[in-house]
């Protein structure tokens, strides 16, 4: 979505001309005004959206790692490392792509933010969650992996070896 607005419009035109309005889900104005707003580079004003979506809907993973995103590109790292978890505690609907999208790199950032809070144990579990995650994943999306196998090998180093 990031980048792409005319895209990101695009699906929702789709989606709106698929689903007549008393079947959307409740929330759903704005969920697509959080996912433009991103599309925009709005992070704050996707952040806003985006929660409203889901507290109207009242789904648990409905937006989740993408309010998530939205507050960690607008800079507000602590409420970005609090919403990541959350997101990471909830359950999926049917393999909903939000979440094949958004999980592994919800690990890493989970990982990367507390490791820059200085909780070691955390940040551990969850970069070698991610490692594993995506041990096998297509060359473009190594450098993450390396990113983080670093941060690993960096916090191993400080801690004095891995803790068992």
């Amino acid at each position: 979505f990031a980048g792409d607005l005319t895209g990101t419009r695009q699906m929702r035109r789709e989606y709106e001309g698929a689903v007549p309005p008393a079947e959307r889900f409740p929330g759903a104005d704005h969920y697509w005004a959080g996912l433009e707003a991103i599309a925009a580079n709005r992070w704050d004003t996707a952040a806003t959206e985006l929660r409203a979506g889901f507290s109207i809907a009242r789904c648990a993973p409905c937006g989740r790692y993408y309010y998530a995103y939205s507050l960690d590109r607008a800079g507000q790292l602590d409420s970005a490392l609090v919403a990541w978890e959350a997101a990471l505690q909830t359950t999926a609907l049917n393999g909903e792509p939000e979440e094949q999208r958004m999980r592994p790199f919800a690990l890493l950032r989970v990982g990367e933010l507390a490791a820059d809070k200085g909780d070691k144990q955390k940040a551990l579990a969850h970069l070698q969650r991610f490692t594993a995650l995506w041990k096998d994943a297509d060359g473009p999306l190594q450098p993450m992996v390396q990113r983080a196998k670093k941060r690993i090998a960096d916090l191993t180093a400080e801690s004095g070896g891995p803790k068992n």
